[in-house]
């Protein structure tokens, strides 16, 4: 499947977020203040994605929902992921060593995002957790709540505090929340407002710096 490259990634200042699926990728674009510029139902094919992005050379933060690299060899998950464990609580998938992404339940994805990590890295490209981000702006899931209920409800809450929740969408699906999750986390690295979550020798993943939480090997969550 494929897809024409969002508009507003051929305008200048922008932060894009990028929702990681095994054949489409769901993208969102915001400004410098958070708000949303594009932020499509539908996803785009890698070719779009990468298009978009190189067409324009003032892309001011990207931001990846997807691991960079697979774990080192002998382990059963990155570093980082155990860091966000520690660190949030947060559930996160374990990303396996490259001798076992062949045949893996997730393998599509993962080669997905091995392969746009490696595409973008001359742009700057971070990698983000949007559970972890969320986590960071408003605390863990109330009980019985869903993912997309709560992650309905963190989103609308930030957008508020941005100012910028007249620019949201009335529906979306989680592929745009992640995304714009995302988009939304670029703009807190670009702003010196992340922090890495130790990767160990490789790259780590970038969360919001919030009020409370844990410390990092290469950081603090807290202020």
């Amino acid at each position: 499947m494929s897809g024409r490259a969002p508009d507003a990634l051929r305008s200048s200042g922008v932060f894009v977020g990028i929702d990681v699926g095994a054949r489409v990728h769901h993208v969102a674009v915001v400004d410098d203040r958070g708000a949303v510029l594009e932020l499509p139902a539908a996803g785009v094919d890698l070719e779009a994605v990468v298009a978009g992005l190189e067409a324009r050379g003032a892309i001011r933060g990207i931001a990846i929902d997807a691991p960079a690299v697979p774990a080192p060899v002998g382990l059963r998950s990155r570093p980082a992921e155990a860091h966000v464990v520690r660190a949030l609580g947060c559930r996160i998938f374990a990303t396996p060593p490259a001798d076992q992404v062949a045949g893996h339940w997730l393998e599509g994805f993962l080669r997905a995002g091995f392969q746009l990590h490696a595409r973008l890295a001359d742009h700057g490209a971070v990698e983000v957790f949007p559970t972890a981000s969320r986590t960071v702006w408003a605390g863990r899931r109330l009980p019985g709540e869903t993912k997309a209920a709560w992650s309905e409800r963190v989103l609308r809450a930030r957008a508020d505090a941005l100012g910028v929740a007249r620019t949201l969408p009335g529906r979306w699906n989680q592929h745009q929340r992640d995304a714009l999750t995302a988009a939304w986390t670029a703009l807190e690295h670009a702003a010196g407002h992340a922090v890495e979550l130790d990767g160990g020798t490789a790259p780590g993943i970038w969360v919001p710096r919030g009020r409370s939480g844990p410390r990092s090997a290469r950081g603090d969550v807290t202020d």
